[in-house]
Parts: C-alpha cells; structure tokens; sequence
C-alpha cells in the first residue's frame, strides 16, 4: 500500500475512533480556525520491492509486436523498430517543482531489468 492510500486509511480509522487527526501523519487540516499540518509520512517502501504491472492479461506482446514505431509518426516509415514500451518507473513526477513534495523511483537496475524482461 503507498503513502496516499496508509494515510486516507489511518484517518479513516483515526475518525472513526473519533481521535485527534494531528497524530496522523502526511495530512493538514484546519482546527479552531487555525491550520494544522502533521509530519511527512514516511516513504511506502522500496519501490523496488513492488511487483511489475502484469500486461499479460490484456494481450500486451501481441500488441507491442504489431506496433511500429511509423504509427505515431509517419514520416518514420522506414523504422520498424525500436518500438515504444510504456514504463513507468516512478511515483509522482520527475520534475522539482515547489508544490510538489517528493519523487519515488525505482532504481535504474530494476528499470534496466524489466526492460529485458519484456524483450525475452
């Protein structure tokens, strides 16, 4: 389970118990009239450590092999490979922006890794 999810769960609990939400942390919430933000939950776990999507089930290699790459852009006809494969190998975005709060990713072996995987 990720950050977002512990976190809704935990307040949900939290509420129902009917407690103070400032022991639950990653949220903010207004108390009083004054705003309250709690302290940043940890990270979920190593990305790493979480499984793959499993694309089998919607038929993904048949379809990966009858993409070419000229189906996106026509003036690339003479190219029939490398053909694109959607990884995604992050949580949030890749960018630094000021609003956003943190970046997970899996590490670049494990990006490596799966590639492979899905040209065997």
């Amino acid at each position: 389970m990720d950050k977002a999810k512990k976190t809704v769960v935990a307040l949900l609990q939290c509420l129902e118990r009917n407690e103070d939400p400032a022991g639950v942390p990653g949220i903010g919430f207004l108390k009083e009239g004054r705003f309250v933000l709690t302290e940043r939950r940890k990270a979920a776990m190593d990305l790493d450590a979480l499984p793959w999507p499993n694309y089998e089930g919607f038929g993904f290699r048949e379809r990966l092999d009858a993409a070419k790459s000229s189906d996106r852009a026509p003036f690339w006809d003479v190219f029939d490979h490398p053909r694109e494969y959607p990884l995604v190998a992050a949580r949030s975005c890749p960018y630094s922006c000021t609003f956003c709060y943190s970046s997970e990713a899996r590490t670049l072996p494990a990006a490596v890794h799966r590639i492979h995987h899905a040209r065997a």
